[in-house]
């Protein structure tokens, strides 16, 4: 067993992120609960460093687990606390959060969870995440129609569009289950008036502290909304208890990461043309 603390840099960190599956690796956060309230890494599960020693058994056995905090330090002695306990492979992130230039989630990791209640069968699954993709959609759609300034028409028109080719994906895998399913059926969600990450309408600006008044403002809030739904669909998984819909919620997950990336790089595109 390696028994050495591997340090990772953020950098190095993203690039493992994206070439791996969700489920594959464990990402932990051992700050303390505020701080993980006002940004974490999508999917990272939260154990303050003063209660790691008593919660050692919600580290995975299986595959790397990278530990992180705010600037390295704390996230070192849980590294070497993790491996003193006879977790192997663990990688410790240098400069921790305040050194990571990617996306970010906020919130409690309790947020949205209650989502998880209601769906208890792959179906229902299925059909909440196309609820609130409907919902972010909608949104896009409506914001486009009541902008005059032809950059912000474009940015919401297309943000619409790809919320349309998600909820068809997800069309898609809810007729391999029910066969007859029809969009008017799909609309009937408890999660419709939600969007994405299980964040509603009147708190998105609250939340993320940002509008959607630029295009950059609404690449950017997009961004966070994709960030937040990745982060749900993680914490998702591994609360259910059920392997089938832990299975599932991570597949949906993985769409989610791809779709982060998509919207990333929209933004990056209009940054770079100096828009």
């Amino acid at each position: 067993m390696d028994t050495a603390i591997k340090n990772i840099t953020t950098n190095d960190a993203k690039s493992f992120f994206h070439a791996h599956e969700v489920g594959s690796y464990q990402l932990l956060d051992v700050r303390q609960e505020r701080e993980y309230e006002e940004g974490h890494l999508p999917g990272a599960r939260l154990v303050p460093l003063d209660q790691l020693a008593d919660r050692l058994d919600e580290v995975s056995e299986n595959g790397p687990v990278i530990v992180y905090c705010r600037s390295g330090n704390r996230s070192m002695v849980a590294s070497s606390i993790l491996l003193n306990n006879g977790k192997s492979d663990v990688f410790n992130m240098l400069g921790g959060i305040t050194a990571w230039n990617g996306e970010k989630a906020v919130g409690l990791p309790t947020q949205g969870m209650h989502l998880g209640t209601a769906a208890k069968t792959p179906l229902d699954i299925l059909r909440m995440a196309y609820a609130m993709e409907l919902s972010l959609g909608g949104y896009y759609s409506r914001r486009a129609k009541a902008m005059d300034q032809p950059e912000l028409i474009g940015a919401f028109k297309t943000l619409a569009g790809l919320e349309q080719t998600h909820l068809d994906l997800i069309l898609r895998r809810i007729r391999e289950i029910a066969p007859a399913a029809d969009h008017e059926d799909l609309q009937h969600s408890p999660a419709i008036i939600l969007f994405e990450g299980g964040v509603d309408e009147d708190g998105f600006e609250t939340l993320f502290g940002t509008t959607m008044d630029t295009p950059l403002g609404a690449l950017e809030t997009a961004l966070m909304f994709e960030a937040q739904a990745f982060d749900l669909y993680i914490r998702l998984a591994r609360d259910t208890g059920d392997p089938a819909a832990e299975a599932l919620f991570n597949s949906l997950a993985n769409e989610e990461k791809k779709h982060l990336k998509t919207v990333g790089n929209l933004l990056s595109k209009h940054m770079s043309n100096g828009q």
